[in-house]
């Protein structure tokens, strides 16, 4: 039987995780634990048969909400199984993690949380510590659940800006970022910074009342002013040239 210690550990982590150790950092701010999964059996995603047997282990990182100002890495002991029924080899899969993805559905909630506390993706990142890409990513997820907001009226006041991140192999990407000004926070963000990739965007043609808009403010980009004076025909336009 735990100990009301170990069970309390256990009951911070996702539901099917068991804690095994924590793990030293060289990070003050960091906190590494070593899980792993317990279950007697899992499903093949191929044919849907029970296995049994495990074929041999991997670990995999990462990362989970932050808890108290430190950032918690999860190491996880994962299963691969191997199937009698159709012969293939399969990871077991943990409730919360999507498989693929490095992180943890709480964790990327965590990172929309904070887009909506700041106007600008770099302070995002700044505070949650991970990439400006994986912020647009998390961001657009969240949105894309979040219909019903999607919905409500757009601010009387929009600022309009790109910005600029590095992908893998130095190849650079821009977004474009709405913001909010009136509740100083982020609006919405599109993958591109041309008039074409804005003005198709769905996600900002469903948004109700863009002609309540009464000012846009953007920066000297001559693609900005096109989508501006399209999206919001009734909106004063303002180039600020240090937005």
């Amino acid at each position: 039987m735990p100990t009301p210690v170990l069970k309390f550990i256990n009951d911070l982590f996702l539901p099917e995780l068991k804690f095994v150790k924590l793990i030293s950092s060289p990070q003050k701010r960091q906190r590494i634990y070593l899980m792993e999964k317990v279950s007697e059996f899992e499903v093949c995603p191929k044919c849907a048969s029970k296995s049994h047997t495990v074929y041999d282990h991997v670990v995999v990182t990462i990362r989970d909400t932050p808890l108290r100002s430190k950032n918690i890495i999860l190491k996880i002991k994962k299963r691969r199984f191997l199937c009698k029924s159709c012969k293939k080899v399969f990871r077991e899969p943990v409730q919360g993690i999507f498989k693929g993805f490095r992180t943890t559905q709480r964790y990327r909630h965590h990172v929309m949380w904070n887009c909506t506390q700041f106007s600008n993706l770099k302070r995002v990142a700044d505070v949650t510590g991970c990439s400006e890409w994986l912020v647009y990513k998390c961001h657009y997820e969240q949105v894309e659940l979040e219909t019903r907001k999607l919905q409500s009226e757009w601010p009387t006041t929009v600022g309009i800006d790109e910005h600029s991140f590095q992908r893998k192999y130095g190849r650079k990407e821009f977004v474009t970022v709405f913001v909010d000004y009136n509740n100083r926070k982020v609006r919405e963000v599109i993958l591109g910074r041309a008039p074409a990739d804005i003005l198709e965007s769905e996600n900002i043609l469903k948004i109700r009342s863009r002609e309540s808009v009464k000012n846009v403010v953007i920066d000297l980009s001559s693609g900005f002013k096109l989508a501006a004076t399209t999206l919001f025909p009734n909106a004063i336009i303002t180039a600020d040239r240090f937005i």
